[in-house]
């Protein structure tokens, strides 16, 4: 299982976790984090087909990667709630992966 870890201050230097998407899905499939605190994600693309990472409650949005290919992610959440995360192939808009992100105070 792999696991997202942040931190509260922007300037610390932090290793990049790996968020892992799939036909199967997205390992892991749900991740907590804290407002205002940074995240930086490395997203790769295991799966057959080439897909983008999207949280649309963030406006962040990774290019398409092909089989095997890594992005890096970095932002601040700045609201509280439970915000999908999902995957998009150039084949449709929206992709049966699905996962979350759950922000607290």
């Amino acid at each position: 299982m792999l696991l997202l870890t942040l931190w509260t201050n922007p300037m610390e230097a932090a290793q990049p976790k790996i968020i892992v998407m799939s036909e199967q899905g997205f390992i892991p499939q749900q991740m907590a984090f804290k407002k205002g605190a940074q995240v930086e994600l490395i997203v790769h693309n295991q799966g057959k087909l080439a897909r983008r990472f999207v949280i649309p409650g963030f406006a962040v949005t990774s290019p398409f990667l092909m089989e095997g290919e890594m992005a890096s992610i970095r932002f601040i959440p700045n609201q509280t709630g439970s915000f999908p995360i999902q995957g998009a192939t150039s084949h449709t808009a929206e992709d049966p992966l699905i996962g979350s992100f759950v922000i607290t105070e």
